[in-house]
Formats: structure tokens, sequence, C-alpha cells
């Protein structure tokens, strides 16, 4: 049976990059069931440019309350058996969801699966890290794809997921919860950690996001550490 794949992309005064998300989603060689873009109160331009994609999207606006309730929202809105994550400014290559798909319907023990992602400045396209794995101080990057032992240990010193990259479970998230709506760094992290902390992790060591350095990133770089 084929699994259903929702995607979720929170955004807020996302105009500049929004549609370029969007897109590489559209463009996947194993296209989405749905894309649900939940727009957190933008003041800008973003819901004229999400207009261009009527009919291809499911759009959803609310008051501003932070990337946490942003996607939280996207979750309880999504009707997929798994859940995908993707920030406005950033972008995914074409052969993303298909190689994730392969991985974990074969692996079903599997609660989240993240990828390698390399990281670009905004401004210029100029390729700042290659393999934001390989940057990771505590993180051994694997070879091959698989699993990742002491997840939750290796979570605890650093976080090693890119938030843009992961694939999971719906009925995973409803063991282990949603995103923190009070934490205003490391959210992600934090959910992580308790996925990891009741379902095995796995990795598939290739680039396959692109994540967007500019001043307005979505997606705090703070760590709680």
């Amino acid at each position: 049976m084929k699994s259903t794949v929702s995607v979720i992309i929170p955004c807020f005064n996302s105009a500049r990059f929004v549609a370029e998300a969007v897109n590489s989603v559209l463009k996947q060689t194993r296209p989405p069931d749905e894309i649900i873009v939940v727009d957190d109160g933008s003041t800008d331009d973003t819901a004229d440019v999400l207009n261009r994609f009527k009919g291809q999207i499911s759009y959803i606006r609310q008051e501003n309350r932070g990337p946490s309730t942003a996607r939280n929202t996207g979750i309880q809105a999504a009707t997929g058996e798994l859940i995908c994550f993707l920030d406005a400014d950033d972008i995914w290559l074409p052969e993303k969801l298909e190689r994730q798909l392969d991985f974990i319907t074969q692996n079903l023990d599997v609660g989240l699966l993240f990828t390698d992602e390399e990281e670009i400045e905004a401004a210029s396209g100029r390729v700042l890290q290659p393999s934001l794995l390989s940057s990771r101080k505590r993180f051994e990057r694997p070879n091959l794809p698989g699993y990742v032992s002491n997840a939750v240990e290796q979570l605890l010193l650093e976080n090693f997921i890119p938030t843009s990259t992961v694939m999971t479970r719906r009925s995973c998230l409803k063991v282990s919860g949603l995103f923190d709506e009070k934490l205003q760094v490391s959210e992600d992290r934090d959910l992580w950690t308790r996925l990891a902390a009741n379902f095995p992790v796995a990795v598939l060591p290739e680039v396959l996001a692109v994540k967007r350095v500019h001043s307005d990133n979505i997606s705090s770089n703070q760590e709680l550490t």
C-alpha cells in the first residue's frame, strides 16, 4: 500500500524565498500527497506569492505565534502518514522524497529519518558548507544509510538533525508529542530528542536539501548547550 506524505512549510515574511521552496517540492521525482503552507502572520507579500500556487497547496494563515506553532498547525491539518518539514527559505533536491520513502518503507521501525544538507549564502548562492553533517563536532557522519546509534545521547550533546530534511511518522508524533510552543530556541532539537527516546532514528548521509543563510532565518541557530 502506498504511503501518503504531507509536507509542512511554515513561513513568516518569506516572499523572497517561499516560491522556490514550494517549487522544489512540486518538482520532486516522487511528489507528496499534500503541501501545507502555514503563513505565520506575514506582513509582506507572502500571501500574494503563494496565491500563484492555488490548487497545488493548502494555505493556512494564522496570527504570528512562531515557527513551533506554525509547524504544529500544519501537523494538525495534515492527512498523510508521513510528515516532512521544509522551512520557507530552504529548498529540496529533486530526489529527496523518493530516496527517503525508499528507506523508510523498508525500515518500518524508524520513527525519524533525516538527510544531509548543504549551506549556501542566500544573497550570492556561494556554498558555505557542502555537508552540514561533516561540520558537526560530535556526530560522526556515516558513509551509508543506516540507524543512528545512541541518538538521544548524541542529541543531548549536539543537534545534528537539519529540520528541513526530517521525515517522521504521524503515529510517532502521537506518542512523542508535537513541537513545544513555549520554547524560544532549540524547539526542533527538543522534539527530535523525544522522538529518539521512543523510536529508532536513521540517516541518509547524502545532501538532499539546501539551507539558505540570511539574517531572517525562521529557524534559530542558537542551542541550549
